[in-house]
């Protein structure tokens, strides 16, 4: 009786120091669990954490380990027509040089009337035309 009980007791202490007593199958760490073991469930260490490349036009923020997305991507800043351009019909995006194809009408000149010399009762006075 007295065996059994000194077994016992080496096998618990050995145990114990060994933790579960058996060779773990780890998982390794991703960015949202940490390393931890399929047989027991004993973890060791923290997640990795994320790791997010930024957003561009046409993708959301996206995380260079395991590809999971925040966000959505920022869509196309086009410039716009000015009043000069006449007949332009090519946008570039200001963010990521995309080139599209669209009519766009310019957006006209938008003048602002200034009088450089008053009209008198004999004479027409003068006009300067600005565009704003």
């Amino acid at each position: 009786m007295k065996k059994l009980f000194m077994t016992m007791c080496l096998l618990a202490v050995a145990w114990m120091l060994t933790g579960c007593g058996h060779s773990h199958d780890w998982v390794e760490a991703t960015c949202s669990e940490a390393k931890h073991c399929k047989t027991c469930g004993k973890i060791e260490g923290f997640p990795l954490q994320h790791v997010f490349k930024e957003a561009t036009c046409t993708e959301p923020k996206t995380c260079k380990r395991c590809g999971a997305t925040e966000g959505e991507a920022l869509d196309h800043s086009w410039k716009a027509a000015t009043c000069t351009e006449d007949g332009s019909r090519t946008q570039t995006c200001w963010r990521c040089g995309v080139t599209f194809d669209m009519p766009l009408p310019p957006e006209g000149h938008s003048f602002k009337e200034e009088y450089t010399k008053a009209p008198t009762c004999t004479e027409p006075g003068e006009v300067l035309y600005t565009c704003t």
